[in-house]
């Protein structure tokens, strides 16, 4: 459910990043919805992988140990471990409300999430979400 959820709500704002790119890139809505169209996302890209890990993680201790880990497959802990990646995504992304996404480029067009070089506040972000949002869960799959 936790996927199909992320999933539609960037299906939400697929139409605006259609139109953005069918326009050579040129952002015609306000700042507001670019934000919120990177803000989904990034966001379904991170809950996904999430998910996913979750996914495999419980399938292993299924497959591994059946009568081990009983008290981690339960609801409860589907509930918790479920409000914890949402929460900690979105606080995450909570940062590019904070800061402009729009700017223009070298043709003055209007562009959305394409600011290079990157802005410094961008750098911590990106170092999380590498290290938490992909080493994290690859690391996990891998074992």
């Amino acid at each position: 459910m936790n996927l199909t959820v992320s999933d539609l709500l960037y299906l939400a704002s697929l139409p605006l990043w259609l139109q953005y790119f069918f326009q050579d890139d040129d952002w015609s809505h306000r700042e507001w919805l670019c934000q919120l169209c990177g803000f989904l996302l990034y966001e379904n890209i991170y809950i996904s992988i999430g998910f996913l890990c979750c996914i495999s993680l419980d399938r292993y201790l299924a497959v591994v140990h059946p009568l081990r880990f009983t008290s981690l497959r339960s609801m409860r802990a589907a509930w918790l471990v479920s409000i914890i990646i949402w929460l900690k995504e979105i606080a995450v992304g909570v940062v590019f409300f904070r800061h402009k996404e729009l700017s223009r480029d070298h043709k003055n067009q209007s562009v959305c999430f394409e600011h290079y070089p990157m802005q410094p506040w961008e750098y911590p972000i990106n170092y999380y979400r590498f290290t938490i949002g992909f080493m994290f869960p690859l690391a996990i799959l891998s074992v």
